[in-house]
Parts: structure tokens; C-alpha cells; sequence
């Protein structure tokens, strides 16, 4: 009876230990179809997961065409950054990190920064390791999704989530733990 008693107390004490572990918090978000502003690409829908070891976001688009996908992210009293991706139609993208504030922004390498293209699906995985973005120190991001053109202006195409403002067309999703 007491060994029975005493599997019951270790295994109780095993769950509640892996009850506790943090899990990466992930929001999701739909996209009008056929809302895009200008030719290019048009998002239909994203997640963005916030882990412990990386920040990871899925973007579908309504067709694969070239252009540049900016994933931004936003983290508590610090400059805002944002995963970029200029995408080809073939051959490998081109993967940087962008970081700043109000007129001042610099373009940083990221060893391990990736973006995947299912050309068939139109769908892109983009993988940010977490030391890229403040060393790994930060907590808690709120993101939005950017499509742009690949041209000298770079004119945005589409953005999500939207908000109801014309100053403001795009707005950050709400704070995402970080796993």
C-alpha cells in the first residue's frame, strides 16, 4: 500500500512540474481577400507564435507573386523591429531584420533568420531565433503583417490586422507571451 501510495505522490508531483512549463502563445488573424491597394501581394491570413527560442509567423496570400513581407514586431520599452523577406519567384529570398525607432532605423543580419515559401500554396514560414532580437531578452510582442512591392518605393499592397483609421491603416495584434 505504501509503494502504491508512494508512485501516486511522485507521479502527482511529475505533473504538476509539467503543468507549470510556459507554452508559446500564438494569435491568429484573418484577411479580406481581394483587399490588397496596389498589384502584389495580398494576405489572406497569419499567426504569429511568440516561443521561447523563436519568434515563428505563417503568412497565406492569395497567389505567389514577388515582393517584400514585413513581419513587425513590437516588444515592451524597446525599439520596434521587424522580420523582412524579399521574395523571388525563384531561387533563395533575401532575409534581414529591421530595427528602430521614428526615423532612425538600421538593417541588422540574423544568423538563423529563415523564411520558407510553399510556392503552390502561397504560404511563407518565417523563423526569427530569439537571439536576434535584443539578445533574447525581451518578454511579451504584439506583431503585424506587411506586404509591399518590390520596386523603388516599395509601395505597400496589403497589411493585417487592419485598423478603422486612414493615418493609421495597419494595427499591432495584442501582446503575445512569449513561451
Amino acid at each position: 500500500m505504501l509503494k502504491h501510495l508512494g508512485a501516486v505522490v511522485v507521479a502527482s508531483a511529475l505533473l504538476l512540474s509539467t503543468a507549470t512549463m510556459a507554452q508559446a502563445e500564438q494569435i491568429s488573424f484573418d484577411d479580406a481577400v481581394g483587399d490588397k491597394k496596389a498589384p502584389g501581394l495580398d494576405i489572406v491570413k497569419a499567426s504569429i507564435s511568440n516561443r521561447d527560442r523563436a519568434v515563428v509567423a505563417k503568412v497565406t496570400f492569395r497567389k505567389d507573386r514577388r515582393g517584400v513581407v514585413s513581419i513587425g514586431i513590437m516588444r515592451r520599452n524597446k525599439l520596434w523591429a521587424a522580420m523582412d523577406t524579399k521574395h523571388r519567384l525563384s531561387g533563395p529570398d533575401s532575409n534581414y531584420i529591421r530595427i528602430g525607432s521614428a526615423g532612425n532605423v538600421r538593417r541588422v543580419e540574423c544568423d538563423g533568420l529563415t523564411s520558407d515559401w510553399n510556392r503552390r500554396k502561397a504560404l511563407l514560414r518565417m523563423r526569427m531565433p530569439a537571439e536576434c532580437l535584443g539578445g533574447g531578452n525581451y518578454g511579451a510582442i504584439k506583431s503585424y503583417v506587411l506586404a509591399e512591392r518590390w520596386d523603388e518605393e516599395k509601395t505597400d499592397t496589403d497589411w493585417a490586422p487592419r485598423s478603422n483609421t486612414e493615418n493609421a491603416p495597419f494595427r499591432f495584434t495584442r501582446w503575445i507571451s512569449r513561451g
